[in-house]
């Protein structure tokens, strides 16, 4: 998406956040934490995900990246998914890196004004919408969980349940706006 089409996302967005959402928001991002993420980690991650995934309508495409050096760690993409639902995984993911916060996070606070300028670059496949959540280890980016392929927002949503799970915590509930 160029910068042009990623300032539309945020117009079309602009109100439909409230300060109470980006507060849950937040608060999800700062209790998902690890003390190390790996390999095992995004598979069991992965598996959590694609079982939840029957309580949906939808399928999905699920890609666990590992930040250091860029690498997918866990791939897989139902069988109704395509490489355009990979291709809409790595722009979420991006938006993540460009805010240092979950896609969806991104796209709140960018509502409110706060946008992080690698948000706007012109060079940058970007898509600020529900769908990547960053994994943080002792305080660092070390992966990335992206998903496409549910609609109304439940990208984000089915990322935060299955990271309840992992983690065997409870979160508090978001049920503000789904994009």
């Amino acid at each position: 998406m160029s910068a042009e089409q990623v300032t539309m996302i945020i117009e079309k967005n602009r109100g439909k956040f409230s300060r109470k959402d980006i507060q849950l928001l937040r608060q999800q991002e700062k209790l998902i934490r690890f003390d190390s993420f790996g390999s095992v980690d995004a598979m069991a991650l992965g598996v959590i995900l694609a079982r939840l995934c029957a309580e949906y309508p939808e399928q999905l495409a699920i890609v666990v990246t590992r930040e250091s050096d860029q690498t997918v760690i866990f791939q897989y993409v139902m069988d109704e998914k395509k490489q355009r639902n990979l291709n809409f995984a790595a722009a979420k993911r991006n938006a993540v890196l460009a805010s240092g916060h979950s896609s969806l996070l991104a796209l709140a606070e960018a509502c409110e004004g706060n946008i992080p300028e690698a948000l706007l670059k012109e060079d940058a496949d970007i898509i600020p919408v529900g769908g990547a959540f960053p994994v943080f280890v002792n305080g660092v980016h070390a992966a990335t969980i992206a998903v496409s392929g549910l609609h109304e927002g439940k990208d984000h949503e089915i990322i935060v349940r299955a990271l309840e799970e992992y983690l065997d915590i409870d979160l508090p509930e978001y049920n503000g706006y789904l994009v």
